[in-house]
């Protein structure tokens, strides 16, 4: 078995293209954002859990390339009597699938009841959550998830930088 320990500076992600990027940005920006440290991305696994030798074994693992389209938002109710708007990919099997195989070869890391994979734009006090996302002209945008990189926070509150990729085949 192996041992691990949780890093909550480490996360996996699958990060949009530029274009998408961009597109992100410029809606991220009009909210007040608790995730300004993380880019716009699809969390794959956070915390992460350093386990010697897992990583290596995921990109010999071989996951498959995709293409992900994002082509509305939603809203969630969170605490504190706010929402987060979020972009949900039109498809979530192929996110549920690499998520699946993270839990299959992380062995520590604990199986989700449930994944809701998507890009988070921000938080918005609960009460205007429906007419917010209304008014955000979101046009569909899709992008080839082609690889799997790895976050690292180098100190509290300091942006989130790539420090290792997984090409997918």
């Amino acid at each position: 078995m192996r041992r691990f320990t949780k890093d909550y500076r480490k996360a996996v992600v699958v990060l949009p293209s530029e274009e998408v990027k961009q597109a992100v940005l410029k809606e991220k920006g009009r909210f007040e954002n608790i995730f300004a440290s993380w880019p716009p991305s699809v969390v794959m696994m956070w915390p992460y859990a350093n386990e010697a030798g897992a990583l290596q074994d995921l990109k010999k693992v071989g996951l498959k390339r995709f293409t992900a389209t994002f082509d509305c938002v939603l809203h969630t109710k969170r605490h504190e009597g706010t929402s987060l708007l979020y972009l949900p990919p039109s498809d979530p099997s192929p996110f549920s699938d690499m998520r699946l195989c993270l839990e299959q070869t992380f062995a520590s890391l604990e199986p989700r009841r449930s994944f809701n994979p998507n890009i988070r734009l921000g938080t918005v006090p609960m009460g205007v959550a429906v007419p917010t996302v209304k008014a955000i002209e979101w046009q569909p945008q899709s992008f080839e998830v082609a690889r799997l990189h790895v976050l690292t926070q180098k100190e509290h509150g300091a942006s989130f930088v790539i420090t290792d990729t997984i090409d997918l085949v």
